[in-house]
């Protein structure tokens, strides 16, 4: 922010000058230098807004907002700034505001926008949530009788809670969570694609395969946002220890294999059992298999799964992963490639693991930076690159009488790259914009830079093609598999599954 600019036109003493302050979300940007130079005044300038000097005395003019940054200031540790409106006047030798006296006869009408939010106790969802409310605060302040209402509703019966809550047209203009494609389906979001032709806009800026992720009938029902793509973890420390050269991109699940037999030896600890790596047997990690040997599944109108599920091709690349994770005996089977994942990871018990992209901050601090490594899912023979990736998304719901101003904080806030939102959403989630990742450098990352490249590869969850598969639990499913010793008993256990799961299937309303 400070830059080697400290001085600029020097018409005001000890006063430092920041611009476009609302219009480019730059509201903390200041901060920085009021910190590092307390002695100094801050004064955020918007677009389209003024301060006229006289003396010691300032007026704003103006159709926006003027901030004020001021660290001798009594209410500091209240609030890190404040704003001033056109109007206000401000003595910049005691450094008092003064507002505007006016008595309108008629009080300014208030929109009020309401966001509906999955309540959860989780780090990541508290994080989450406090992302949302910060930046809908600073959008209040800079639009005058805007009003913005959170209503959490309980993340493990969100989906059946936003169904009452249309039933029962309670108010709902946007709506953040996991994407859910029931929903979409039915038309609940409006479609956002007008809205971005009226602005002259493009979804270009967003990766593509995410986009057509959240588009149903040629609808765009929502931003895709926090994309979680497939990728392998591995501990640095244990590779040197072993003397192996870390992995690259084009290695195979072969090689995945061999190094994890390598990887157990070279750290094994007396007394405790460890494993080189640890695999989740579950339906992201399938889905990613399939999709690299060109099928899936399900079929396309996601109604069947049997000659899809357990076609010739897929039954060949799931023999090769059990096979290869039942002979090596240094691989751990979980059941997830989040928490159960994590806890093998961060605990020691695995030096590498097939994970998700949100266990990346939480590694950075168990393992420390300089040991974490992160690259692509292993390849199969003759497969080409696929990522069963899951997002979430921020829609406006169809029945808004508040969509014009919904769109607006979409437009400014979630989907502008240079916004301090973004820029603190980057902090504990992937971002989905191609600008922003480059406004805030995220790729220098070597980690985030794999993570982000693996969205191009980007596949669709199955659930995301038929809403009903989130109703059936595949567990016991991938388990089976387990016990199969052979190509033909996999192929066996695959075809009863799908033959399975088609009655279950077809059994759900």
């Amino acid at each position: 922010m400070i830059g080697d600019h400290l001085e600029g036109f020097g018409f005001l003493k000890n006063v430092a000058i920041d611009q476009h302050l609302l219009a480019r979300n730059r509201e903390f940007d200041l901060l920085e230098v009021i910190e590092k130079y307390p002695e100094l005044l801050g004064i955020g300038i918007d677009e389209g807004t003024a301060i006229v000097v006289s003396g010691d005395t300032f007026e704003v003019v103006g159709n926006s907002k003027v901030a004020i940054y001021d660290e001798k200031s009594k209410d500091r540790k209240r609030e890190k700034f404040y704003f001033l409106s056109a109007g206000d006047t401000f003595n910049l030798q005691t450094r008092t505001a003064t507002p505007k006296i006016q008595k309108p006869e008629n009080p300014p009408q208030t929109h009020e926008l309401t966001i509906l939010f999955p309540k959860n106790s989780s780090t990541t969802w508290v994080n989450r949530m406090n992302t949302f409310q910060k930046h809908a605060k600073l959008f209040e302040a800079a639009h005058e009788g805007v009003k913005i209402t959170f209503v959490f509703l309980p993340s493990e019966s969100y989906h059946s809670s936003l169904v009452k809550r249309m039933e029962e047209k309670q108010p709902m203009d946007l709506v953040f969570g996991a994407y859910d494609a029931e929903l979409s389906h039915k038309g609940t979001f409006a479609d956002l694609l007008p809205f971005y032709k009226s602005e002259g806009m493009t979804t270009d800026d967003i990766y593509k395969p995410l986009i057509d992720f959240a588009t149903v009938n040629g609808k765009l029902t929502g931003i895709p946002m926090t994309p979680d793509p497939m990728v392998v973890f591995y501990h640095k420390g244990w590779f040197r220890v072993a003397g192996l050269p870390e992995p690259t991109d084009d290695w195979t699940w072969e090689q995945f294999f061999n190094t994890s037999i390598l990887l157990k030896d070279a750290n094994a600890v007396q007394g405790r059992e460890i494993y080189g790596s640890a695999v989740p047997m579950e339906l992201s990690l399938f889905e990613t298999l399939a999709h690299s040997k060109g099928k899936s599944l399900l079929s396309p109108d996601g109604s069947t799964f049997s000659g899809y599920f357990d076609s010739p091709v897929i039954a060949e690349a799931v023999a090769g992963l059990v096979t290869g994770v039942d002979n090596s005996k240094a691989i751990k089977q979980t059941s997830s490639p989040y928490n159960d994942m994590l806890t093998e990871l961060r605990t020691g018990n695995a030096g590498m693991g097939v994970s998700k992209a949100l266990n990346y901050s939480f590694l950075l601090r168990a393992w420390d930076a300089e040991n974490v490594g992160v690259v692509s899912v292993p390849r199969l023979t003759s497969s080409v690159r696929a990522n069963s990736v899951s997002i979430s998304t921020l829609s406006i719901a169809a029945a808004s009488e508040q969509q014009p101003l919904a769109w607006k904080f979409m437009k400014d806030v979630i989907l502008n790259p240079e916004s301090g939102f973004q820029r603190d959403w980057a902090k504990q989630e992937m971002l989905t914009s191609k600008a922003a990742i480059q406004q805030w450098k995220l790729t220098e990352d070597a980690g985030m830079k794999v993570m982000y490249e693996e969205l191009n590869y980007a596949v669709s969850p199955s659930m995301y093609r038929n809403p009903k598969l989130q109703m059936l639990n595949m567990t016991t499913v991938f388990k089976s598999l387990l016990t199969a010793h052979s190509p033909a008993a996999v192929q066996k256990r695959l075809t009863e599954a799908a033959s399975s799961l088609d009655k279950r299937l077809a059994q759900i309303p």
